[in-house]
């Protein structure tokens, strides 16, 4: 008996250390690499200034380039993976707009030389009016805002530039547009106007700042503008009806540009970016006079020697 029970438990201990499991090992992971935003060169020319640029959609954009000898355009159809030059072939000091309709029908407009259109994609140009200023391209039409506050309106049917509105007030240069829905408000440094039909009627926006160093739409009634040098910022939520005091030490900001909910700002101190409009958090120190454009979902600063991509790298 005394046999048995040794063997029972014999046999009981050898069962429970056989059924029992043995603890698993888990894999070990090196520490979680941490994300960080660089803007990296990627493609690199001589500019002498210029800040006019256009988009269609989220793949194409054309960007004026002033160079030391013709007007050049940088253009890019893939949202800025691969850029090519477009050599516009006229001598010029100043580009004030650019504005492209399709891949082939396009409009430059320079300071003294006119304005100019193209058929095939900007191989070729041709001279349409002796007047030049701010650009507005709607299939065979193109109004040209002139500085002296009166428009003019070109069509290929009448391949003449006649006065169309003569009562939008002072406009000089440079110039940028941007759609929001239906409407499209263009930006000059002495003012702003705005169409509510697709640019078939514009319209002087009143706004108490006598210049305008840069303005920045995130929907209809949310805009941000950079008055003169060492003006501050203001924001208005009522499309520029009224406007509060938002930062003081914010001057010559070159074309802000939204993505999603952060405004990113390029000043001559460097580029800067905020989630509430007030505090402000440096991300680079390098650029000096750059303008930033949002192309689809990427987001780019073009200076004087090239254009810069913000990516994302692993530390």
């Amino acid at each position: 008996m005394k046999i048995n029970t040794v063997l029972i438990l014999f046999i009981a201990s050898l069962l429970f250390f056989s059924c029992k499991k043995e603890e698993p090992v888990l894999p070990t992971f090196p520490p979680a690499k941490e994300e960080k935003m660089v803007w990296e060169l990627e493609y690199e020319f001589n500019n002498n200034g210029g800040s006019s640029y256009d988009q269609i959609g989220e793949k194409k954009a054309w960007i004026a380039l002033e160079t030391a000898t013709t007007a050049k355009i940088l253009h890019t159809s893939d949202g800025g993976a691969n850029w090519q030059i477009i050599d516009v072939g006229v001598p010029t000091i100043s580009i004030e707009a650019v504005d492209f309709v399709n891949d082939k029908v396009g409009y430059i407009s320079m300071h003294q030389k006119g304005t100019y259109r193209t058929e095939d994609g900007g191989n070729s140009w041709k001279k349409i009016s002796q007047h030049q200023g701010g650009l507005f391209a709607d299939g065979s039409e193109v109004t040209i805002f002139t500085s002296g506050g009166r428009s003019y309106n070109w069509s290929v049917a009448s391949d003449t530039a006649i006065i169309g509105n003569d009562s939008l007030g002072s406009i000089a240069f440079p110039s940028t547009k941007q759609y929001i829905g239906n409407e499209i408000i263009y930006t000059f440094s002495t003012g702003v106007i705005k169409s509510e039909d697709k640019g078939s009627t514009w319209g002087r926006v009143t706004v108490p700042f006598a210049h305008i160093v840069s303005l920045v739409a995130k929907d209809a009634s949310n805009w941000f503008i950079v008055p003169g040098p060492g003006e501050g910022m203001y924001g208005s939520n009522d499309a520029g009806a009224s406007w509060v005091g938002l930062y003081n030490d914010i001057s010559n900001a070159n074309l802000p540009v939204f993505k999603d909910d952060t405004l990113f700002i390029a000043r001559p101190e460097g580029i800067c970016w905020t989630l509430d409009q007030k505090t402000f958090t440096s991300e680079i120190d390098k650029f000096i006079q750059a303008h930033l454009i949002r192309i689809g979902d990427e987001l780019y600063g073009f200076s004087r020697d090239g254009i810069y991509h913000r990516k994302k790298i692993l530390e």
